[in-house]
């Protein structure tokens, strides 16, 4: 490297400043050749393959767009796929003749089932409804077993239902008294 030498001169107010004079770069040993090295060496810079690469990359925009896409397929699928079905929609007592099917790809998590107040001689009276769910884990675990849908009548109305994974059937003391005041008015499978 070349030397560096100290020089002092007067300024106009006659106060002897110093400083260091420029150094050319023809003027540091080794210069010249470090920087051709650096230019040269590949891995220290971006190759235009390499900016074309970078430049390929998904763009915040683009990966904005595909989620939103991904979000409207996920939605549209759930809707699909967790579809209730309607398999009654009516108004019996749901006796032990009265079986409603569907497929077993329909049950996903359960079935539900409303009863509502009824009177003989009129029929489902729109009031006094009740709901239940059953899991599907329970009628897998239970298939065919009497299921008992209580109500809050002080005369101990219930439905006796029977599920299995593609059926549900009722009970002929679904007509009897005080049973008979209530009746099965939809299910449906989801």
């Amino acid at each position: 490297m070349t030397k560096v030498v100290q020089m002092a001169e007067k300024n106009s107010n006659g106060v002897v400043e110093t400083f260091y004079p420029m150094a050319h770069a023809e003027g540091i040993e080794g210069f010249r050749t470090a920087v051709i090295g650096v230019i040269t060496d590949q891995t220290s810079l971006v190759t235009a393959a390499e900016k074309t690469s970078w430049n390929a990359k998904e763009t915040t925009a683009g990966a904005q767009a595909k989620a939103d896409a991904a979000l409207v397929a996920a939605k549209a699928f759930t809707d699909v796929y967790f579809k209730e079905k309607n398999v009654w929609d009516g108004a019996t007592y749901f006796l032990s003749s009265h079986t409603f099917t569907w497929n077993s790809e329909d049950l996903k998590q359960g079935v539900f089932v409303e009863i509502q107040r009824y009177l003989v001689g009129t029929g489902a009276l729109g009031y006094g409804y009740h709901v239940f769910f059953i899991p599907k884990k329970f009628i897998l675990k239970n298939p065919n077993k009497a299921y008992y849908l209580m109500t809050t009548d002080t005369a101990g109305a219930k439905k006796t239902i029977r599920l299995t994974s593609t059926t549900i059937t009722g009970d002929d003391s679904n007509s009897d008294s005080p049973h008979n005041a209530y009746c099965v008015s939809n299910v449906f499978v989801i």
